[in-house]
């Protein structure tokens, strides 16, 4: 990949490369003042942020400031006049930091769900955009969804770390009071842990039905959301209501816990795909989760 640019007030400078081609490596690039961002993965498939200034933004000028961690993936950058948010997931469990121009971290999100799906700016309607907020502005819009948590639209000032829900999907009759979402860990035969996405009835009763959700192909990630398939909550209920225990079973060859996840599973390693559901399923029944006979797998 690389990467060129043309400054949009002087449309008639042409255009510049500011990053060379690197087989093996990609890069994306964002303007943010005097310098531009780079979200590399030269260091590991995690994912590392690196600054460079617009004069020479060549490799050798590249400073770091979020470097490659180990099972930290860095998913998104995004950027206002005084503040760089990036959207990392540790896990199954997105959050996002705002860090200010001198480096220091000035707010952290973490939504309050063991797995989820969150979004900076437009949500999958697009009701709301983070357009809606000058760029010298502080706020940030971001939306949550989960199996429980119908889509959830939040204003976060990263000046003073406030937050202001702006909008929350009505569900008519809907009360999420009355249903739970965990995540249950399956062991797998070379002992990776596979996480289990899981939302039922609250007064469910143990061992039930468990409908399961898969799919563990070219590193797409599936992350509970309430409208959105693979989930579409709106359209489970009314299993759920009738004893029926849903879940998402993250195989590797998904991308759910980065590039690795992804790779561990693909040409002559597919198998570990197959293999890692059935541990998962053993482990539900195993857990008192279901019973032998009473899985369904779409």
């Amino acid at each position: 990949v690389e990467v060129w640019c043309l400054p949009a007030d002087q449309p008639g400078v042409g255009w510049r490369r500011i990053v060379a081609r690197d087989l093996g490596h990609h890069v994306f690039a964002e303007h943010w003042g005097d310098r531009f961002l780079f979200r590399v993965n030269d260091a590991g498939p995690y994912w590392r942020l690196v600054c460079a200034p617009i004069g020479d933004p060549s490799p050798s000028c590249w400073e770091e400031v979020i470097p490659h961690r180990a099972g930290v993936t860095l998913e998104e950058v995004h950027v206002l006049d005084q503040h760089l948010v990036v959207l990392e997931r540790e896990g199954l469990r997105p959050r996002l930091v705002s860090h200010n121009r001198s480096g220091g971290v000035a707010a952290t999100i973490v939504p309050d769900e063991p797995s989820c799906t969150l979004k900076v700016g437009l949500s999958a309607g697009g009701s709301y955009s983070v357009a809606r907020h000058p760029f010298r502005s502080s706020k940030l819009v971001y939306s949550v969804s989960s199996f429980v948590t119908p889509d959830t639209f939040v204003e976060h000032d990263l000046a003073d770390d406030r937050s202001a829900v702006l909008y929350q999907a009505r569900v008519p009759g809907y009360d999420p009071a009355q249903y739970v979402a965990t995540v249950v860990m399956a062991q797998a035969e070379d002992g990776v842990d596979i996480p289990i996405s899981l939302v039922a009835r609250r007064d469910r009763t143990t061992p039930g039905p468990v409908l399961l959700n898969v799919y563990g192909c070219y590193g797409k990630p599936r992350w509970p959301s309430f409208f959105t398939w693979p989930s579409s909550m709106t359209k489970r209920l009314s299993l759920l209501d009738r004893g029926v225990a849903f879940g998402i079973v993250h195989v590797r060859g998904g991308g759910e816990l980065g590039r690795p996840w992804h790779e561990a599973a693909t040409r002559d390693r597919k198998r570990i795909t197959h293999t890692d559901l059935i541990v998962a399923v053993e482990a539900l029944v195993r857990q008192g989760v279901a019973t032998g006979d009473g899985i369904v797998i779409e």
